[in-house]
């Protein structure tokens, strides 16, 4: 997951990526109490960057996403009380996304995105959608979109802007951090960390023309951009709230610009500006996915960080 830009300003690097286990709270939808609860490390060692994750219907489940482990997502589930039950279960995609950064599911398929911005481009798959076997813990019908930044920049040429500038070999300054289906308008929203519109996040409308049809670039549709007024942050994470039939959005410092705190906002996924602040976070636990997980029978929102760690919000 690297840097941010926006289309006509840059700022500052931030501080390097700490590493920590996992954090459960219950809390109301204010702040960030917090209380360790340690769960399985990998078994390659150190944490579970988590990107993204994804409730999985009919289930107290979930799957998440780490950002440096491109060939799998992952597997854990919850207790009526909110704890993490058992061993966290890696499930084989059968190829790599690069820079994995968010997961959504439409009811029937799951989508995973790597961010565009670690290279490979037409050589690498962007965007992946699979179905998902509970039981078997297996993803099945893996299809693969290559050239994903292609089919935005085609349809959004000021997504080219700084392309490649202070980066490495191949790299790309659109960086996809968020992914979420919009229900409502039957399409998947890809938010973005950069570049930025000025003072505003950008979101870009994804839809898919035939269903029924193979999953590739030929089937994808880009829309016109929204431009999201946060305030100069950045969309680090997009989830869905079935109740509300709202999206939601962490909203995070950029790569080149400083923040002291994450904000967790409602938006209704069309409008300019968003609704509700729902939480603020320390901008070092780096809060980058949520969804909504219906635990002991009631709703929970659940957050995943960068850092290692969880929250499950009231």
């Amino acid at each position: 997951m690297v840097g941010s830009r926006t289309w006509g300003s840059v700022g500052r690097k931030p501080g390097l990526r700490a590493g920590l286990v996992w954090i459960m709270a219950s809390a109301t939808l204010v702040s960030a109490q917090r209380g360790p609860v340690p769960l399985p490390r990998p078994s390659g060692g150190g944490v579970y960057e988590a990107s993204g994750v994804a409730a999985i219907s009919g289930t107290t489940a979930v799957l998440f996403v780490d950002n440096t482990r491109p060939k799998h997502v992952f597997w854990t589930e919850f207790d009526a009380a909110g704890r993490q039950l058992g061993n966290v279960v890696p499930v084989a995609l059968g190829l790599d996304v690069p820079d994995l950064e968010d997961i959504a599911t439409d009811g029937r398929y799951f989508y995973v995105v790597g961010s565009q911005s670690q290279g490979g481009g037409r050589r690498s798959a962007g965007l992946v959608r699979f179905m998902f076997d509970n039981r078997a813990r297996q993803a099945t019908g893996v299809e693969a979109v290559n050239g994903l930044e292609d089919v935005l920049t085609g349809a959004v040429p000021a997504l080219r802007s700084g392309r490649g500038r202070g980066r490495g070999r191949g790299s790309s300054a659109l960086n996809i951090e968020g992914l979420v289906w919009d229900a409502p308008r039957s399409r998947l929203l890809l938010g973005l960390r950069s570049p930025l519109s000025d003072e505003a996040a950008v979101v870009v409308p994804l839809a898919i023309r035939n269903s029924r049809a193979p999953f590739t670039a030929e089937n994808l549709e880009a829309g016109s951009p929204i431009r999201l007024m946060l305030g100069g942050l950045a969309i680090r994470g997009l989830g869905f709230d079935p109740a509300s039939k709202h999206v939601l959005v962490i909203a995070g410092a950029s790569t080149f610009d400083d923040a002291q705190t994450f904000r967790l906002l409602d938006w209704d996924g069309v409008s300019a500006t968003p609704g509700r602040q729902l939480a603020t976070f320390a901008a070092r636990d780096k809060p980058e996915g949520v969804a909504v997980v219906t635990i002991g029978g009631r709703p929970r929102t659940l957050v995943v960080f960068d850092t290692g760690g969880y929250q499950l919000l009231d």
